[in-house]
Parts: structure tokens; C-alpha cells; sequence
């Protein structure tokens, strides 16, 4: 299963191929951005504007957010000459008000489909890759500690408390550890080699985890598997190919989605109620994906378009779909390649990552609503 995570994550970076790096700026070091004449879309509601940032022969690869103002670029060195084996992450904070980068981290620093960025109970930042994690300090935005997951693991969600870790071990299975006496607890034992769990997570509250099962045999059924770790309480939903879920904020609801064409299935969007053990589905049009965790009522998601003659991607726009009244809205205009779109903690705003050319880097967006 790791070998087929990291395998897709190579294949989306050869899509978009990049130059060999040079020296980092040094850690700590701030650097003023030039201000250049921005890029603005405009749809009936929202308006986007391209951000100008770059770091010398790296790429865009994921965009996180810190705050409303300050987001987490995460950027790589991958090209031909570059190969998986020389595979660089760099992580920088972002003002978007002062226009300001702040350098965080450089290395090897593998992720998953599911970077996630979490703020922790001492008001610190956890950045989590699928071996280790970086702690972030809130004020300044530098590095305070890299965080080592246990003896090979390779997926984990680390508790907001930083007490408890969620992890996966290939060939083995799923377990729970409190971190001060390394105990750990069997959740998950792999007994049949083409079911697998992987992305492993806590509910925002962290009284339920979550995990998918993925049945390499039939990926047609893949499960969602929700644990209570206190009571045992178990259950579980089939969801059609779908690789990626998050949590809505009231910790009772989950979306995912299922592709749609590509997969061979209507595209749906489906939201688990846990608390009432049932699901609602949703139908776009076309190629859908959900990158990021609801805000509210609202589920952003990709809505792709693949009959696109004589390009290598898909046009892409954002919509946001609200679950309670069953409406859509048009975020963005369409692009090429999007990806990594991302609420703002309030909401209020969205990253992403696009281009209208399908050679050319992918470049920052930001949209808001308009007033």
C-alpha cells in the first residue's frame, strides 16, 4: 500500500516538471516580495486573484493555511533530472497582506494524499507528512521541532494534545499509541493482503477515529470505518472508489466522494451522519473531487471536465455545494490542472493551485467572496 501511495504521489509531480534546486534561503529568514500588478478572475459571487510567489527551482505542490492571512506553501524540486530517490520538500509561511515568505523547513518530507495541517492545544501547528511531522510555532512560523512517528509507520495523525497518535504499519495494521508510555493498541489487524487501512484520522474532537479501507481486489469496495476508542462502538460505509474523506466541524457528519466517469461510476458526493448512521448523497455533473475538510454546511469541491481536446489535464473549477439547502455555487472560473483548493479557517477564503497552460508551473490563487 505504501508502494501505491507513493507511486500516484511520483506520477502527479512528473505531470508538472521542475528544475534542479538550488541553495534555500536560511531558516528563520524573511524575505520581502515585489509587488507585481495581480491577476484577478471574477464569477457572479467570488473573485480570485493570482498571488506572486516563488522560490528558485522548486514547484507549487500543496497549499495549507495557517490563519486568514498567512498560508503554508509546500513546494518540491521534482523534474527529469530530479529523480523520485532525489525528491525535496520545502515549506514556507506566507503573508498574504505584507507579502512576506518565511522559510520553515527543507529535506525529505514525504506526504500522503492527505496533508494535513493541524493547530495543536498549545496553539502551535502540526504540519504531518506520512513518516514524520513538523511543529510550528503560531507567532513566528518557525520550525520548533520535527516530530518522528514510531518505527515504521507510515501514515499517522498525531491528537491535537499531542498525547496519542494514530499509525499505520505496512503489512500489519492500524494502531493506537499513547506517546509518554509508547503502549500501543490494536485497532486494525491487516489478515487478508489486499485490504488495507490507510488514512488514518481523528474527528475534530477526537472522540471518534476514522479510517478507509482500501480493497486493492475491488476498489469498488472501499470502506470508511469509524471507531469510537472509548465505548468500541464500530460502523462502517461502502464508497465506490473514493480514496479521500473529511470531517465537517460538528464532528457528526463526513464527506467523500466518488470520482464519477474516469472510475466508471456516477459522480456522487456522499455525507455520512454518524450520529444517525445515515447518508445522504449528492449529484454533479462531471468529475468530482474534494480536497479539503467543509466549512459549515459548504463542501468545496473540483468539478472536472475530462473531454478536454489535445490537453493533457482536465478543465477544473471550483464549486461549493451546501449540503443544507442543496445549492451550488460557482466559485472560480475554469482552469487547468487545479488542485490543492483549501477553505480558510473562517471560510471567508479559498487557495488553490492552477494554470491556464499545461506546461507552464502551477501558480497561487486566492478567492473571497465579494462584498
Amino acid at each position: 500500500m505504501k508502494k501505491i501511495c507513493y507511486l500516484l504521489v511520483f506520477l502527479i509531480l512528473f505531470a508538472s516538471m521542475g528544475c534542479k534546486a538550488l541553495t534555500p534561503q536560511k531558516q528563520g529568514e524573511e524575505k520581502k516580495i515585489s509587488p507585481e500588478k495581480p491577476v484577478i478572475f471574477t464569477t457572479e459571487h467570488f473573485i480570485t486573484e493570482k498571488i506572486e510567489f516563488t522560490s528558485p527551482n522548486f514547484k507549487h505542490w500543496y497549499l495549507r493555511w495557517f490563519d486568514d492571512k498567512t498560508i503554508a506553501v509546500i513546494m518540491h524540486n521534482q523534474s527529469i533530472e530530479n529523480p523520485p530517490v532525489e525528491l525535496i520538500q520545502r515549506v514556507y509561511a506566507y503573508d498574504l497582506e505584507n507579502k512576506k515568505q518565511t522559510f520553515i523547513f527543507e529535506g525529505k518530507f514525504p506526504f500522503d494524499f492527505n496533508v494535513r495541517l493541524k493547530k495543536l492545544a498549545n496553539g502551535d501547528f502540526l504540519l504531518q507528512g506520512s513518516v514524520m511531522a513538523l511543529e510550528i510555532e503560531s507567532q513566528t512560523f518557525k520550525l520548533k521541532r520535527i516530530f518522528h512517528y514510531p518505527d515504521g509507520a507510515y501514515a499517522a495523525d498525531v491528537s491535537r494534545c499531542q498525547e496519542q497518535i494514530l499509525y499505520i504499519k505496512e503489512e500489519d495494521g492500524l494502531y493506537l499509541r499513547t506517546i509518554a508510555s509508547s503502549k500501543d493498541i490494536k485497532l486494525y489487524s491487516v489478515e487478508d493482503e489486499r485490504i488495507r487501512p490507510a488514512m488514518p484520522q481523528w474527528s475534530d474532537d477526537e472522540k471518534t477515529i476514522n479510517y478507509l479501507l482500501v480493497n486493492i481486489g475491488s476498489y469498488s469496495e472501499n470502506k470508511f470505518v469509524f471507531l469510537n476508542p472509548i465505548t468500541g462502538k464500530q460502523s462502517s460505509f461502502k464508497v465506490n472508489h473514493a480514496y479521500l474523506g473529511w470531517w465537517f466541524q460538528d464532528n457528526k457528519r463526513f464527506v467523500t466522494a466518488t470520482p464519477g466517469a474516469s472510475f466508471g461510476f456516477v459522480p456522487k458526493i456522499k455525507v455520512i451522519d454518524i450520529s444517525s448512521n445515515q447518508v445522504l448523497e449528492f449529484q454533479p455533473t462531471d468529475e468530482v473531487e474534494i480536497l479539503c475538510p467543509p466549512h459549515g454546511d459548504e463542501i468545496l469541491f473540483e468539478q472536472k471536465d475530462l473531454d478536454v481536446p489535445g490537453s493533457k489535464f482536465p478543465l477544473s473549477k471550483l464549486m461549493i455545494l451546501n449540503v443544507l439547502t442543496n445549492t451550488t455555487e460557482i466559485v472560480t472560473p475554469e482552469f487547468l490542472n487545479l488542485s490543492s483548493s483549501v477553505f480558510s479557517p473562517s471560510g471567508n477564503k479559498i487557495a488553490f493551485l492552477a494554470n491556464f497552460i499545461s506546461e507552464k508551473d502551477l501558480s497561487i490563487y486566492i478567492t473571497k467572496r465579494k462584498e
